[in-house]
């Protein structure tokens, strides 16, 4: 285990893992990684069970139950820390959009 992980790289890791099971190219390519980074970062989190090999699909790798419920539970923390959570936000600013004056309407 690293003794200071970036937590900002292990939140890449996981959230390239969110849509689903994944290939470890793909998940190195999506968090943006180097090969050797990459491998210690995972290491860890497999050693952490945050991340499993899945069951379903060969060779690719996959959230733990356990890593879902960490998620949920800090981006609940997240919204209510700082407010709308991402979604919230974005349907809000949807909202606006369609309540807001179009060009035509200004002339």
């Amino acid at each position: 285990m690293m003794d200071h992980p970036d937590l900002f790289v292990i939140g890449r890791l996981l959230v390239g893992l969110t849509g689903g099971p994944r290939r470890r190219t793909q998940l190195q390519q999506r968090a943006g990684l180097h090969c050797t980074v990459f491998l210690r970062y995972l290491d860890d989190l497999v050693e952490l069970r945050l991340v499993a090999a899945s069951a379903e699909v060969d060779g690719r790798l996959e959230l733990t139950p356990k890593t879902v419920d960490a998620y949920r539970f800090l981006s609940e923390g997240r919204a209510r820390i700082f407010g709308l959570s991402h979604a919230s936000r974005r349907s809000e600013e949807e909202r606006r959009s369609r309540t807001a004056p179009s060009p035509s309407d200004l002339s």
